[in-house]
């Protein structure tokens, strides 16, 4: 059979737009069923998903859902043959009679024998690839997947470290751990992420990337992401759409239970934490009713070191040197809750409806302690050849400042989604009601510095110096004795300032949902037609309490010594640090004794603040034709209306001189919040805010086309072309800003919303084949490329005008000119079992993205795409056999631009490339227990990004170090 004659080619096609109008065949029967696999040596099954299954007479074909369910409608009497084709184990054939009296219901188990090419395997690490790599191929579109299995084949701590393992994907870290991901080289803001098809909110206020930190990978059933989009998806995941699966009862087949104990080591600690997870699933009711819950309970205490600067790097033409030095220790109690809740009930035999909750908490309990050394306003005197410093002079200019934080912040992301599918003959009707919810807190956060200003009463001498041999590690160098005891003298550091924190963020999103199709035939082919309709109403919020005080009237001056400890740092010499629990306890017995300053609170507890509601409207028609040689084009439009209305604050703080009160001008914002006059010294200073609002409204027309080729025996070729947008962060487009005004009526500010941003659009083009060898190994190769306008990067400017505003410095989202990303993806995977024995339980995979992107930006030209690396890797090999499951993978990505600077200095901040290894051992003690360890970040790799400087010289801008994290304990699994 050919794939189409030239007039079923023209037909079928033509039936796209003609599908809602058309009429099927005759109506006639139904064929639904349900396959499952045997699992080896027990007397279980479980329920195979993604498996291909053929009407080999009409070619109409489907795959199974994740119960391991399929339907055929508008089947004719007779007798026809099922062929159900899973990667692993061949093909299977069933022979089945329809008559016009009822319906045929199947129920086909696939065991040891029947197959074609072997058994099926359900479990490990190759029942995991193999069933990863089969719903990947009876997709529409073009998707990766993670089954449970393989997510918990390696040592990731939660989603986000999951995900890097796939090709084209790539995290970025906070404290070691993976918090946001990367698709294919584009910024994390611009993917998608939902949990059982339904959007989460963001809990962090400047993004709308999700922190996928918050959950834990053992609370899941799988992970896909759609690289390619289909009219039925949300339109705005221009990066990658995450969707995020939880465990079901008929997802298991029936009764099952899973537990896990684990003790968790870090190195950078040298503490024991403790990892607990409980999953249970159930069938009641004949079947009606499933059941499924789980609960994932972990805590880990952890160290990281770092060093970082802060503003620019200063050069007096000899030496180039940081205008602010920091070196900072971080100790943290981070732990994590996940827990879901899934309720199925089968109404009879067309109607099944689903209760679905999700709940995830995280919170991080951070003490950071940090001594800075600030040079700005120093001079540098000269160069000290051996070893290689620059020293400063001019002692009343340079300061040193000991601080500490002392903070716990919590997240939470929950949903809960009521929904349910009917299915009437040809008819397949879904609709789903949801709520999510997510939220970021930090309530009575404290931070304290103590400052040491006064190091020029002590000597005249040469001071102090940075040891410059390595521009990316500087260290400090002292070169007077008597700078060094003051440096190390907690007495001579008196209290400069604490603000006591209070900040909320929320996000919250209702949607609506319904979606109608119909199988059909187009002129003799085989598809369906699709319709539906979609409402997401949002809202975010953001407040910021904060009360700073920075005098303290007691009888003596308030100094470090009281409350000074030391910590662990071996990465330079930082000497006496406040202690957070003393001065915790200090602050509330004595908050009475603290002067507030009233200016600087009013500033800070108003210019973050917002809120920003954000709706939704979409509709889609598509459509999908097959025939019986392995060809399907699905292919159709989507709508998608937004309007979005935010409210932001614009806080100005003045200070000016004046020789009469009269002379002080009319304040700039619409609200005085705060003012001092100092009549005596002729000085004042105010803050004052302004009230803006946003409106913006518009409608995108996304079209899209996906085609799939399967030949039936080994290779899949996929085409795709696709629209999507990414609509602005909220923190970039809301009209909020602080600005500082100095008495030369000069402006910094650390960020400028900008209101006019537009969203970001994409064309993308994909393509890519797929071969399936032998049963037992998998090669991948695709290409890809979008075409992306109005793209969003953070520039850092200085000396710059806005809206007639002159600035010092300033942070501000802007749209590119243009910019673009193309690259190809390689996968390869193989299961070694043709080895004699003991070697055929060895297992090895690689997988390939090379990605090349570039934008041009107003002032300066062509530049590296923001966030992209161009080259991202992995490496995996294992051994599955005797009960003995090992597993070694190497995660590898290159550096990437992460800010632009577009001053005429041009100090580009870049993370450098990272390389990390890791690895799991499993044993089967019984069919039930199994011994677990793992081992993370074996090699100690630390994070690293710089700054480039002249003649491209890499300067530090932050280097921390995790150590290795372990963990072992036990698994059982009935």
């Amino acid at each position: 059979m050919t794939l189409f004659s030239n007039a079923k080619t023209r037909a079928g096609l033509f039936g796209f737009g003609l599908a809602l109008a058309s009429s099927p065949l005759a109506l006639a029967a139904v064929i639904e069923g349900s396959v499952t696999a045997a699992i080896a040596e027990t007397d279980e099954t479980a329920p195979l998903e993604g498996a291909i299954v053929t009407l080999e007479e009409t070619g109409a074909q489907t795959a199974t859902e994740r119960d391991g369910g399929f339907r055929f409608a508008n089947v004719a009497p007779g007798d026809y043959t099922l062929i159900i084709d899973y990667f692993g184990a061949g093909t299977e054939t069933v022979e089945v009679t329809v008559t016009e009296d009822a319906p045929v219901d199947l129920s086909i188990t696939l065991a040891e024998g029947d197959m074609t090419l072997g058994p099926v395997v359900v479990t490990g690490q190759r029942g995991a690839f193999y069933a990863a790599r089969q719903k990947e191929r009876a997709a529409d579109s073009l998707i990766t997947v993670l089954s449970s299995d393989a997510i918990g084949s390696l040592p990731d701590e939660n989603v986000a470290e999951s995900l890097r393992r796939v090709a084209g994907v790539s995290i970025q870290l906070d404290q070691g751990e993976g918090r946001f991901v990367t698709v294919r080289g584009l910024d994390p803001s611009l993917n998608s992420t939902s949990v059982n098809g339904v959007r989460l909110p963001a809990p962090e206020g400047d993004s709308r990337a999700v922190a996928l930190d918050v959950i834990d990978s053992d609370a899941l059933e799988s992970i896909t992401i759609a690289k390619s989009l289909t009219p039925d998806m949300d339109g705005d995941g221009l990066g990658g759409a995450i969707d995020i699966e939880t465990t079901t009862a008929f997802d298991r087949g029936g009764r099952y239970l899973r537990a896990k104990a684990l003790g968790i080591y870090s190195e950078s600690s040298e503490a024991w934490g403790e990892k607990l997870s409980l999953g249970a699933s159930d069938i009641f009711m004949d079947g009606a009713l499933g059941v499924a819950g789980s609960i994932t309970w972990n805590r880990r205490d952890f160290a990281s070191e770092n060093q970082e600067t802060d503003g620019p790097w200063l050069s007096d033409k000899r030496e180039l040197y940081p205008e602010q030095y920091e070196m900072r220790d971080y100790q943290v109690e981070r732990e994590r809750l996940s827990a879901a809740l899934n309720l199925d009930y089968r109404l009879g035999g067309n109607t099944d409806l689903y209760l679905r909750t999700l709940f995830n908490d995280f919170s991080d309990a951070e003490k950071r302690s940090r001594v800075e050394a600030t040079f700005e306003d120093a001079e540098l005197f000269g160069i000290v050849d051996q070893p290689r410093v620059a020293g400063f002079t001019e002692g009343d200019e340079i300061e040193f400042d000991r601080d500490i934080k002392d903070r716990e912040e919590t997240q939470q992301i929950w949903s809960i989604q009521a929904g349910g599918e009917t299915r009437v003959d040809s008819l397949t009707f879904d609709y789903q009601l949801a709520y999510s919810h997510s939220e970021e807190e930090e309530s009575d956060r404290l931070d304290t510095d103590f400052r040491a200003d006064d190091v020029g009463d002590v000597t005249d001498d040469a001071l102090i110096g940075l040891q410059l041999v390595n521009p990316r590690r500087p260290r400090l160098f002292f070169l007077d004795p008597t700078t060094t005891a003051y440096y190390y003298n907690p007495d001579n550091f008196e209290f400069d300032e604490i603000a006591n924190e209070n900040g909320l963020t929320e996000d919250d999103e209702v949607s609506f949902a319904a979606n109608l199709r119909r199988d059909t035939q187009f002129f003799g082919n085989s598809g369906f037609w699709k319709i539906g309709a979609k409402a997401r109403l949002r809202e975010k919020s953001r407040n910021v309490d904060v009360d700073i005080y920075d005098g303290f009237d007691g009888e003596d001056d308030l100094l470090l010594s009281p409350f000074a400890t030391t910590v662990d740092y071996p990465l330079d010499i930082n000497g006496p640090v406040p202690d957070a629990g003393s001065v915790r306890s200090f602050f509330n017995q004595n908050q009475d004794s603290f002067e507030l300053n009233a200016i600087d609170t009013a500033l800070d507890s108003s210019a973050a603040d917002y809120d920003a509601d954000e709706n939704i409207y979409a509709a889609y028609a598509m459509a999908q034709v097959t025939n019986g040689a392995g060809l399907a084009i699905t292919g159709g439009v989507r709508l998608e209306g937004t309007d979005f209305n935010a409210n932001g604050v614009s806080a100005f703080e003045e200070e000016g001189e004046f020789d009469d009160v009269s002379q002080i001008g009319p304040f700039r914002g619409s609200v005085l919040l705060a003012e001092d006059i100092d009549e005596e010294d002729g000085e004042f200073s105010r803050v004052s805010i302004e009230n803006n609002f946003a409106r913006e409204s518009y409608l995108d027309v996304l079209p899209s086309i996906n085609v799939r080729y399967d030949s039936g025996e080994s290779l899949v070729f996929r085409a795709s072309y696709y629209e999507s947008i990414a609509r602005p962060d909220f923190e970039d487009i809301v009209p909020s800003s602080e600005l500082e005004i100095d008495e030369d009526g000069e402006i910094d500010s650390d960020r400028v919303g900008n209101p006019d941003l537009e969203r970001q659009k994409a064309q993308a083009f994909d393509i890519s084949g797929d071969l399936y060898l032998d049963n037992d190994s998998y090669l991948s190769i695709g290409a890809f490329y979008k075409d992306l306008d109005n793209y969003i990067a953070d520039t850092r400017a200085r000396d710059v005008t806005f809206f007639g505003v002159d600035f010092d410095e300033v942070v501000r989202a802007v749209n590119l000119e243009s910019a673009d990303v193309r690259g190809f993806e390689l996968s390869y995977y193989n299961v070694f079992d043709s080895l004699p024995a003991p070697f055929d339980g060895v297992l090895a995979g690689v997988n390939l993205t090379r990605t090349d992107g570039s934008a041009e930006i107003e002032g300066i030209g062509e530049i590296d795409l923001p966030r992209l690396s161009d080259t991202v890797a992995n490496a995996i090999i294992g051994y599955d056999k005797y009960g003995l499951d090992l597993r070694l993978a190497v995660n590898y990505r290159t550096e990437y631009l992460d800010e632009i600077d577009v001053s005429a200095d041009r100090f580009d901040r870049y993370v450098d490339d990272r390389v990390q290894v890791d690895i799991q051992a499993q044993y089967d003690i019984t069919d039930q227990l199994e011994l677990q360890a793992e081992l993370k970040n074996i090699t100690d790799e630390p994070f690293e990004a710089y700054l480039t400087g002249p003649d491209g010289v890499k300067l530090l801008s932050q280097y921390e170090e995790y150590g290795y994290t372990a963990l072992v304990g036990v698994r059982f699994r009935y």
